[in-house]
């Protein structure tokens, strides 16, 4: 199976929970309080619900993104590290005040 739409979604998602989590009223107050530690947990976290996303609907007669089998495990790997580099690339474009925010 071609892993080009997982990437595509991943790298779209990681970019997406940077910006959610940048300027979405309420939840941005919330992200704020957090220490460091707790924000690179909760961004693991999110990161891993993308990766997983792509793998567990396809087992369980969900969307087939990427094929239901132990070699797939390696695009939902890939997949996880898109994320992180893409919420990571959103990050450094953001403005240096939401920078102070985040």
């Amino acid at each position: 199976m071609d892993n080009t739409l997982p990437n595509l979604i991943a790298t779209i998602g990681g970019a997406l929970i940077t910006l959610i989590l940048a300027y979405l009223p309420g939840l941005k107050e919330r992200w704020e309080q957090l220490d460091g530690g707790e924000k690179r947990l909760a961004l693991g976290v999110c990161y891993l619900a993308v990766s997983a996303g792509l793998y567990v609907p396809s087992c369980f007669g969900g969307p087939q993104v990427v094929a239901c089998d132990t070699s797939s495990i390696w695009d939902v790997v890939m997949a996880f590290f898109l994320a992180l580099v893409a919420g990571q690339g959103m990050y450094s474009v953001l403005p240096t005040q939401k920078k102070e925010q985040m």
